[in-house]
């Protein structure tokens, strides 16, 4: 029997949160933003994104984007480096 290896069409997209409103959701109960916990709560509200790409999530760091410092810029760029996600300058 031989088995074929399909290689997924769907592009691979990796959010890397590391605060801000790309990595928040709406708790009802506090009425207010908070920080997602995971994936499935940002998929969550866009469901039918699974369908066009593999999505996954990092969680580096939880700071408000005003507070952001060149050494955070730093991290995020190593960080993007270490995973293959970008050539070295």
């Amino acid at each position: 029997m031989t088995h074929h290896t399909q290689k997924s069409s769907r592009k691979k997209i990796l959010v890397i949160g590391y605060g801000g409103t790309i990595v928040m959701v709406v708790d009802p109960v506090k009425k207010a933003i908070v920080p997602a916990k995971d994936m499935k709560e940002i998929l969550a509200l866009l469901p039918r994104l699974d369908e066009f790409a593999e999505v996954s999530m990092d969680f580096l760091c939880n700071k408000d984007s005003t507070n952001i410092t060149p050494d955070d810029w730093s991290r995020l760029a190593l960080y993007i480096y270490e995973i293959g996600g970008c050539d070295p300058l």
